[in-house]
């Protein structure tokens, strides 16, 4: 699965701290927790690679400083996506899909319940609905290109290869500059392999591969909660 380096990529989907917030900062409300919060569940991830087990041991302690907090402010939709994110972050992914939902309960437009639930129902198999809220996140959330990339390789990886070239095509003008351009070109290779359109998959393949995308990793079963 892929879902480590979804992880790692999409530290742009929650807000970062303040710089003038200390860590231990007393909680005001549920509204200020989210962005320190926020910002440890980025650096947990972003710790993954180097030391597995302190940041498995950072989300865990994230995740029981949410339960907390929504005890108190059980409707906070930005909470309840976080605590979403954090569950499918420990493989936790059927309570991920109870804390999103309850999150699009509060905000139905909310990107990023959107997302965390397209994700867990995508690690749950359930790939039509997964589909339906990654494809909703997209549309909300049109300047975050990784939310492209990420639907991208869901329908890759659901075999809707068709939809997934298209995806990536309409993707790559707007990656000139971005990290994620190779994954693209690996993905829409994959895609174009399976419906026999070779030579389009070899160009692509090579194009990921200028780009130093390492495919292999990609696809690795070495992902949170696995």
């Amino acid at each position: 699965m892929r879902y480590l380096i979804t992880l790692i990529l999409v530290s742009t989907v929650v807000l970062a701290a303040s710089a003038e917030e200390p860590d231990d900062a007393p909680e005001v409300s549920c509204t200020s927790a989210y962005p320190r919060l926020s910002a440890a569940r980025n650096s947990a991830v972003s710790n993954y690679e180097a030391d597995p087990t302190e940041a498995l041991a950072a989300l865990e302690k994230i995740a029981r400083d949410l339960q907390e907090l929504l005890a108190n402010c059980p409707t906070d939709p930005h909470l309840l996506a976080l605590a979403s994110d954090i569950k499918i972050s420990l493989g936790e992914n059927s309570q991920a899909v109870d804390l999103a939902r309850r999150a699009l309960v509060q905000a139905p437009e909310s990107w990023q319940a959107h997302f965390a639930l397209g994700t867990a129902l995508s690690l749950l198999g359930e790939m039509d609905p997964a589909i339906g809220h990654l494809s909703k996140a997209a549309t909300l959330a049109p300047d975050n290109l990784f939310l492209q990339v990420n639907l991208c390789s869901t329908l890759e990886l659901a075999a809707r290869y068709e939809r997934a070239i298209q995806v990536c095509t309409a993707a790559l003008p707007r990656l000139q500059e971005s990290e994620h351009r190779g994954a693209v070109f690996f993905i829409r290779g994959r895609a174009n392999r399976e419906l026999g359109n070779s030579e389009a998959a070899t160009a692509d393949f090579e194009a990921a591969g200028s780009l130093g995308f390492d495919g292999e990793r990609y696809y690795s079963d070495e992902h949170l909660g696995k």
